[in-house]
């Protein structure tokens, strides 16, 4: 079948227009990308602009799974452990206050459960990037342009730029998405040229973006993964090719970063946790998290085996949350507890958090081991999400969030790794 010229730039290589036009070649076509890039910028609550668009989507969303059922299938069957926490969160209805409540969180955490396991049986990691650096990447311009900024308090408080988002730390969190989709897919060499430069552009917005946030969290962690992916890229895959040198790079590694360590606090005196933290305006107490901890720790007190049930506890007639987010300053009344484990354990229990534990270990391990398996460019993608959702996951709550982007791409990714095949072409680890 011949392809028309003004979609040739558009469709996957042997495949007919009508069935394989996308933005970037791979399994699925460009409304399962549209679809994706839709999701991912209207479904997340965090974002509140989108709250007129989110019902007609659930619906188109709802549609589109219906009608790739027999792909996505596949994914839940071989994945259906990783369900084990919407499934606590519709049962903790039973001992919930609020039953109706649990019941919608436990819905909208299975909704995004299953679009990730559809988003898994559709489209590939390179597609997934695409999606996320169009998506996001309309948002970043957007913020750009508005510079709307917030104060933030505390002794070296500011102006904090938010943008089309509510709070600088929802700009933070879906900027350093951005930007690890966007450094994957410059990196890729078998990205289309025009995205890889589009890409390019959307990555230092982005950044410049984060520098407005002031977000340490943020900050840091883009500190790390920026250069774990560009090693990982430019290093880590070409040393296949000499014998020995991937052992020596990793040992090179570890000796540096200890000789470092020995230097900074042995020779300059140098207290890692103080000093970092006093860098970005920030206390002993990561700025009031240890307070809102020792909160769920009496929460926890109260209900350690089965929790207040799913969303039960930041609700307008619990005094302890209505207390929590007014000392903290919270515009909508609305918080967290800045803690995945916290969140999770307060609401579904001890039972809860080693559910936790083990869908977030099974998921990193899940992802770990398809880019292990392939390492292909484009899989670090996948492989510095889960990375940085994980160790973020100490410091905020969103892994444990009904629906927001974060967790929204972890259950991609584990869903992805799970259903991903060993690359024929996978080089001998020396």
């Amino acid at each position: 079948m011949s392809q028309s010229a003004p979609f040739s730039a558009f469709a996957a290589p042997n495949s007919p227009v009508s069935a394989r036009i996308s933005l970037q070649p791979g399994r699925g076509n460009l409304l399962d990308e549209l679809m994706a890039m839709g999701a991912f910028v209207i479904m997340p609550l965090g974002f509140p602009m989108a709250q007129p668009l989110r019902l007609p989507f659930t619906i188109l969303l709802i549609l589109w799974l219906g009608m790739n059922w027999r792909s996505i299938l596949p994914v839940v069957r071989k994945g259906w452990p990783l369900f084990v926490l919407p499934v606590l969160c519709l049962i903790s209805a039973l001992w919930a206050d609020n039953m109706m409540v649990a019941i919608r969180y436990g819905a909208l955490f299975s909704l995004a459960m299953l679009f990730a396991a559809g988003v898994a049986s559709r489209l590939d990691a390179r597609q997934v990037a695409v999606a996320i650096v169009c998506g996001q990447g309309m948002l970043a311009v957007a913020s750009a342009l508005t510079g709307t900024r917030e104060w933030i308090g505390g002794a070296d408080g500011g102006f904090a730029l938010i943008g089309v988002f509510p709070h600088k730390n929802i700009l933070a969190q879906h900027m350093v998405i951005l930007s690890i989709a966007a450094l994957s897919v410059t990196l890729s060499s078998q990205c289309r040229p025009v995205l890889r430069l589009l890409s390019a552009c959307i990555l230092a917005v982005a950044l410049g973006l984060i520098a407005q946030a002031l977000s340490a969290t943020a900050i840091l962690l883009l500190a790390g993964a920026i250069p774990l992916g560009l090693g990982l890229v430019l290093i880590w895959r070409p040393a296949v090719h000499i014998r020995g040198l991937r052992p020596a790079l990793v040992l090179g590694g570890i000796a540096v970063m200890t000789f470092g360590l020995l230097v900074l606090t042995n020779f300059y005196g140098v207290n890692l946790i103080e000093d970092t933290l006093g860098a970005f305006g920030k206390d002993q107490s990561l700025t009031g998290r240890t307070v809102i901890w020792a909160a769920g720790n009496d929460a926890i007190s109260k209900h350690p085996l089965l929790g207040v049930g799913a969303g039960n506890f930041w609700l307008a007639d619990n005094f302890t949350a209505v207390r929590l987010a007014d000392q903290f300053y919270s515009s909508d009344g609305q918080f967290r507890f800045h803690n995945a484990y916290y969140e999770t354990t307060v609401h579904l229990g001890l039972i809860g958090l080693l559910a936790a534990i083990y869908t977030y270990v099974r998921g990193g391990l899940l992802t770990f081991g398809a880019w292990w398996r392939n390492q292909e460019r484009a899989d670090i993608f996948f492989l510095l999400i889960v990375v940085v959702l994980l160790i973020r996951s100490f410091t905020e709550s969103e892994l444990f969030y009904a629906l927001a982007l974060g967790p929204m791409l972890f259950w991609t990714a584990a869903f992805t790794s799970l259903m991903e095949k060993p690359s024929p072409t996978r080089p001998a680890i020396s």
